[in-house]
């Protein structure tokens, strides 16, 4: 009687803990590069990936003060989780599969020539990733605005030491930090338009306050 009761605790204790890892924030699901999971990625194809990063980089589909804009890439000090979101509905909304989004915490620095004394620190990053031809691809025009890179090449940009980072790749649907890595349930699209609004102010004003005019088709933003 002993032992099923030991087997049954032990059972419960099992799925406790399956369900307690599914439900795991972003942060929370964060460790070791070596244990990223980098075998489930979406594939894109290589012929037409860096033409599709493109055209979602650069379509103007987000209404602000009467006019249609493209999403705020040359804000980089937060929005971050805001951005890749755009960027994975805009890619399904294209047919394209979905980008999973890769989250990094830790000791990071953002550079670029218009963001103010020319770095910001961020205490996390998120970007959509994909694989290409077996090779994982991050898909971050806010930190390379020219092109798809390559995932080491792209932590080489931010990271400023690999000991004192984590990483999680979480699915589609993860908005931010703190929501479910791997069970999100639908974004909140009334919480996307409002902070929509607000980056592409704190864009403007940014611009502003840098001398450069506020429109899409500049290429001033942060290049690798």
């Amino acid at each position: 009687m002993r032992i099923k009761t030991i087997i049954s605790t032990l059972f419960f204790v099992f799925l406790f803990d399956s369900f307690a890892q599914k439900d795991l924030t972003a942060h929370r699901a964060a460790g070791k590069f070596e244990e990223l999971n980098l075998n489930d990625l979406p594939q894109w194809d290589k012929g037409t990936f860096k033409e599709s990063f493109r055209e979602i980089r650069d379509k103007k589909f987000l209404m602000f003060e009467g006019k249609k804009r493209r999403i705020p890439w040359m804000f980089v000090r937060d929005g971050c989780h805001m951005r890749s979101t755009h960027f994975i509905e805009e890619a399904a909304r294209m047919g394209l599969e979905k980008p999973k989004k890769i989250f990094i915490f830790g000791s990071l620095e953002m550079k670029g020539n218009i963001i103010p004394h020319g770095s910001v620190e961020p205490w996390f990053h998120a970007a959509p990733i994909i694989k290409v031809d077996g090779e994982p691809f991050v898909l971050d025009p806010s930190v390379s605005f020219s092109r798809p890179l390559p995932l080491e090449k792209w932590i080489s940009l931010i990271v400023k030491d690999r000991s004192k980072t984590a990483y999680s790749i979480c699915e589609s649907g993860t908005y931010m930090q703190t929501s479910s890595c791997h069970n999100p349930g639908p974004i909140d699209q009334k919480r996307l338009t409002e902070e929509t609004q607000l980056f592409l102010k704190f864009e403007r004003n940014i611009l502003s306050y840098m001398g450069l005019k506020f429109k899409e088709e500049s290429d001033e933003s942060n290049k690798e």
